[in-house]
């Protein structure tokens, strides 16, 4: 009988990662450019762990490596994320059953490592059908949220800057975590547990912790009579813009001319490629974006996994519907 057994990527490990090759899975947006460097990720996961270090864990069948997942923390916000599920090798083929069930038992061990790490929660996108969506499913994870992603490029001709759109501030921080709270479903705010950290003015960076360089990030807001009324983010990785939204409801109108001004301000490049992920409770502006040249690349489902409980086996579940019009409390939320 197979023996399978899971475990921290060692040394003697990484001349056999790439024979794992049949089948593949990003879970991470896949506008974040940095997470896409996964020889860079599996590189640096060799080296002695550090607390901000990218984690890779292998499954074993008698002795023989055949599946692996990269797990890179995100420390300013608390969580880990599930970046890449890979399965296979010269003597296993590695069909929809045998990856479901080698992701499944890497994921349950990252669950694991991540509680004795103290993380509280961890975080994949996926499609809605596939090994990978059943392997996060039966590891505990639940769907709080769809994402459009949203891609383009800006024009090359100047913009025009919305009235009160400026540099973000320190003191802008309070406003932007409200904006956040007023403007994002109570069900996807359990799921991400997002701290005004998040909203901080970006830190000088110009190496990712994969090996791309990064500019430093750009944020705006959006200023009216009734406060902060928009926020936009610029991050730009491995030659790819991504730009973060929030906006109040009564300025989505906006929300296009905002962020093809704040992509100027920042000083990208006309012919860098723009992504934009837009969650379910604000495809309004993916249909605007859209409407000014911008195509929906994918769509994905954000899952969440919980690691303060073990995983609730549930039977007879429904197909998700439109998640963006159901409030739903993810499993595990602490209390």
């Amino acid at each position: 009988m197979a023996t399978l057994t899971v475990r921290p990527l060692a040394a003697r490990d990484f001349p056999k990662l790439p024979h794992v090759r049949q089948q593949h899975e990003w879970l991470a947006l896949p506008c974040l450019g940095a997470r896409q460097a996964g020889f860079f990720a599996r590189l640096r996961a060799v080296a002695p762990p550090t607390q901000s270090s990218v984690r890779v864990y292998v499954a074993l069948v008698d002795d023989e490596l055949c599946a692996y997942v990269i797990v890179e923390p995100q420390n300013r916000e608390f969580r880990w994320e599930i970046v890449q599920l890979a399965a296979g090798s010269p003597r296993l083929e590695a069909n929809e059953g045998v990856s479901t069930e080698l992701w499944t038992a890497l994921l349950e061990f990252a669950v694991r490592q991540a509680g004795e790490a103290r993380v509280k929660r961890l975080f994949a996108t996926t499609e809605d059908d596939g090994s990978a969506h059943r392997a996060l499913d039966m590891a505990g994870f639940d769907a709080f949220t769809r994402v459009a992603i949203v891609s383009g490029h800006r024009p090359s001709h100047p913009v025009v800057v919305p009235e009160g759109m400026r540099r973000q501030e320190p003191s802008d921080v309070w406003s932007v975590h409200q904006l956040y709270h007023r403007t994002t479903p109570r069900a996807v705010q359990f799921a991400e547990a997002r701290t005004s950290a998040t909203w901080e003015l970006p830190r000088v960076a110009t190496l990712t912790r994969a090996g791309l360089r990064r500019r430093v990030p750009a944020t705006f807001v959006l200023e009216t009579r009734q406060g902060v009324e928009g926020y936009c983010r610029i991050d730009q990785v491995a030659g790819r813009v991504t730009v973060s939204m929030l906006m109040s409801p009564d300025r989505e109108d906006l929300a296009v001319p905002f962020a093809l001004a704040a992509v100027a301000e920042a000083g990208v490049d006309p012919s860098a490629p723009l992504c934009l992920p837009v969650p379910a409770h604000a495809y309004e502006r993916a249909s605007r974006f859209v409407a000014a040249g911008f195509v929906i690349e994918a769509e994905r489902l954000a899952m969440v996994r919980h690691t303060t409980v073990p995983a609730v086996v549930m039977t007879g579940l429904a197909p998700i519907p439109a998640l963006e019009g159901v409030e739903r409390v993810p499993r595990g939320v602490p209390t």
